[in-house]
């Protein structure tokens, strides 16, 4: 879990970091939030993160996440039955909140190609996907 980044139960600002060629053999390539996070992302670059089954970039799993003005790009899911979202993937409880940030051709083999979330607590403003 969480090629670049793991949180376990923790509070987090991130700011004006990049996340870029990190591997997870699980989920979140990039970042796994886990257990009651909260985690603000701003000014960042997720870029060719890979993970296995949820969340290339990022993934979110009872927690909170607001990411601002941030880029995803290239960033994979690689299971070809269970993998989902290949930037973001949100389960359980928590919130994930998304503001002026850009999606570029990232990839996932199944569902939830840029965003992937299997409860009603996302929200996404002023974003732009490309290459989709």
């Amino acid at each position: 879990y969480g090629g670049g980044m793991y949180n376990l139960g923790s509070t987090l600002k991130i700011t004006n970091c990049s996340f870029v060629d990190n591997h997870s053999s699980s989920s979140g390539g990039g970042i796994y939030n886990y257990q009651k996070s909260y985690v603000t992302i701003t000014d960042c670059t997720f870029t060719n993160n890979v993970a296995n089954t949820w969340g290339g970039g990022l993934c979110n799993f009872s927690s909170k996440s607001e990411i601002r003005n941030c880029v995803f790009s290239n960033n994979q899911v690689y299971d070809e039955i269970r993998g989902k979202g290949d930037a973001i993937f949100h389960t359980a409880s928590g919130k994930v909140e998304v503001f002026d940030s850009t999606f570029v051709q990232n990839i996932a083999n199944t569902t939830g190609t840029v965003i992937f979330t299997s409860t009603n607590n996302v929200s996404v403003e002023d974003c732009t996907f490309i290459d989709y």
